[in-house]
């Protein structure tokens, strides 16, 4: 399985990192924790896991189990009860991995004062910042409905991102996906600094 890399800011303790290294592995490969310095005036702390889609693959069962149990209540009900007919992931083994690493990504949040900014996706073009998606949420449910629809379309994404770094011929980036109501994701990048924004829809 290839391994994803675990980048926190310096307000987390090494404890913090080895906790949530831990946590993270009994489904996933994490390779040791990096740390990222941040010279702003009081800027949000970060979580950030990064990896090849293959990485991610063994959370695509239950990612893909979530997601459908979540928008399929959210057909029937109105949003701010829609969480009264998917929560039952939690109790189910076989989304037991999608429960386990949400659940760990908000507790290690929670170790911090202030805002935290949780983002997870693929390393390419650059394994430093990447292909992500990210939430500022500490709602676990939440955290895996962001996790599960980039996870399920992490191979596409992928192809995506790939096919327009070779038609620019590496000309491009940062990308950035976007959960959409519907429960798709939506791509954005600019070509250079100023530039109109692109994007691409992913089903």
């Amino acid at each position: 399985m290839s391994e994803l890399s675990l980048v926190l800011t310096e307000r987390f303790s090494d404890a913090d990192a080895a906790a949530l290294r831990a946590a993270l592995n009994r489904h996933l490969r994490v390779r040791e924790p990096m740390r990222l310095l941040r010279l702003s005036i009081d800027p949000p702390s970060l979580i950030q896991l990064l990896g090849a889609a293959a990485a991610w693959q063994i959370l695509v069962k239950p990612a893909a189990a979530f997601t459908k149990s979540f928008f399929g209540a959210l057909g029937k009900k109105a949003a701010d009860a829609a969480w009264d007919g998917a929560v039952e992931w939690k109790g189910n083994k076989g989304l037991g991995p999608l429960a386990d690493v949400a659940t760990a990504l908000v507790e290690a949040a929670e170790c911090v004062d202030g805002k935290v900014t949780i983002c997870v996706g693929l390393d390419i073009p650059d394994g430093g910042v990447g292909t992500v998606i990210s939430t500022d949420s500490r709602d676990v449910e939440e955290v895996a409905r962001i996790l599960s629809a980039f996870v399920v379309r992490a191979e596409r994404i992928d192809d995506a991102v790939r096919e327009e770094i070779e038609r620019r011929d590496g000309q491009v980036g940062p990308f950035f996906m976007e959960l959409e109501q519907d429960g798709s994701v939506t791509i954005r990048w600019h070509t250079a600094p100023g530039s109109k924004t692109h994007e691409k829809h992913i089903a």
